[in-house]
């Protein structure tokens, strides 16, 4: 697994995902209508097990690290 976080977003950060070591989380939409899944890469690589009701402590810890890797992210976007 990767020693370091692996960032990527779709079009207006309507979907982003990190991987971190073994696990991955993935946010969609926002607000209300925003969804996370959790999903341990080593134990299942078909990602069928959504681990964020049985995880609650590792999805905070994965969501603060987006944040602060999103915040990095952004720093590169143009305002038109």
């Amino acid at each position: 697994p990767p020693d370091r976080p692996l960032y990527a977003v779709g079009t207006r950060w309507q979907l982003r995902s990190l991987r971190l070591g073994d696990w991955k989380i993935i946010v969609s939409g926002e607000g209300e209508r925003q969804k996370v899944e959790l999903f341990d890469i080593a134990g299942d690589p078909s990602e069928s097990q959504n681990l964020v009701e049985r995880q609650p402590e590792r999805v905070q810890q994965l969501l603060a690290e987006m944040e602060q890797v999103a915040a990095c992210d952004r720093d590169a976007v143009a305002n038109n």
